[in-house]
This record gives C-alpha cells, structure tokens and sequence, in this order.
C-alpha cells in the first residue's frame, strides 16, 4: 500500500533503558513509534526491555557489541573480525530472545562503501548522523520516499547539542507538505533543560505535536 502522509523517524541511540520507558506514555499519547538501536551486550535486562519497547510498536535496532567506530576497526581488523566481533554476538543474541533487527546506526556516524557492504549484509537501513543545525529544510539531502523499497542508507540529523527547534519544525512541516520522510535522532530522554547528546520530554512533545499538526506519521525505521 502506498504511503500518501509525512514520515517523522524519531531514534534513540546507546541503551538509556529507564528513560526510554519513562517516555513511553509520551510516544502512546501521539500514537508514535520511533527505533531504538541499542549498544553493548544483549542480555537478559535488555532483552527485557526490548521486548516492551516492541511491544509499544517500537523498532527496534542494533548500535554495535562495544560501539566501535566501523571505519577505524575494519582498518584495524578488517571487515571479517569487525563482522564476528561487533555484528554477530548482538545479532545471535537477538536470535535467542526471539527478536529480529534489520536496522543499524552507526556509532559515531562513521562510515565508508567498505563498513556500508559489510553491515548490509546483515541489516536492511543503516542509519548515520550529520550536524549541521540550519537550512534543514532546504537541504534535500536529509529527505526521503517513505514509499522506497530496499536497503538504503538514511543520513539522520542530530536533536542534540542545542539544536534549534525552530528549524525542526520546519522540516517536519516540509514532510507533511511533500509527503517526504526524514530522520532524527538523539540518546536519552531528559526531564527538561538542553543537554549535549539528549532531547527534553518538552522538545520532544513538541515534535510530536507538529507532526500532528501536518498529518505526519512517526514511525519506526522498519515500519
């Protein structure tokens, strides 16, 4: 079925658990789904928590075993350890809990054609980050068709290090014009203030709320 609305993806990086929670009404107040790409060891108090966060109709997404920077490991180790080193214990741990991820950010959006190869093999969307906090708007380059088919690589901006809201909003407006999709993303979830990695609860509302204001959809990576 065609997609005929704006895509807002929201992501949320490393493995802030108790705060993703903690914003959970938030996301079922707006009917809004976002991914989550978790770091480090899938045990069973991750696991857990993925399971509720899928539950909610959440995506849920890998981050790397000891969010190494790919670019520098498969320099350093080349592409089969950084495979069998970073990719597989998640991946097989997702496996035993009986979760399938096909989504990846890249840990500090750092990335090649040789990490891009490597990682689509085992993921349908790589996700990595750009800064630049003016002209969102204007700059193509951070929209997508909602309606693409396919592995693709999505260039997400950063909610953090004092983004200027404004510039969000408009961008938001833009998808809900155009019927475009673009992607966001910060770490965890703050009671309020501005924080160099993390977006406040009332900033995020806010985000929520014009893409509800322009018929905009937000959904996971792999809705």
């Amino acid at each position: 079925m065609k997609i005929t609305q704006g895509r807002l993806s929201l992501s949320f990086d490393d493995r802030h658990f108790d705060a993703w929670l903690e914003a959970l009404p938030l996301f079922e107040r707006y009917q809004a789904h976002a991914t989550f790409f978790i770091c480090s060891e899938i045990d069973g108090d991750a696991a857990n928590v993925m399971s509720t966060l899928k539950q909610h109709g959440h995506t849920i997404g890998l981050h790397g075993l000891s969010h190494a920077k790919a670019v520098d490991f498969v320099a350093e180790h080349g592409v089969q350890e950084y495979a069998e080193r970073e990719l597989k214990p998640q991946l097989d741990a997702c496996r035993k809990y009986g979760m399938e991820c096909r989504v990846f950010a890249y840990p500090s959006s750092q990335r090649n054609e040789v990490t891009d190869e490597v990682l689509f093999r085992y993921f349908d969307v790589l996700r990595v980050g750009q800064f630049e906090r003016t002209g969102l708007a204007e700059n193509d380059k951070l929209f997508y068709d909602p309606n693409y088919q396919g592995k693709r690589l999505m260039l997400g901006t950063s909610l953090t290090n004092h983004f200027d809201l404004s510039e969000a909003v408009q961008a938001i407006e833009r998808i809900g014009r155009k019927n475009e999709q673009i992607v966001f993303y910060a770490h965890s979830i703050i009671p309020e203030g501005k924080h160099s990695h993390h977006i406040s609860l009332g900033d995020l509302e806010i985000l929520l709320e014009c893409a509800k204001k322009n018929n905009v959809q937000v959904t996971g990576l792999a809705e």
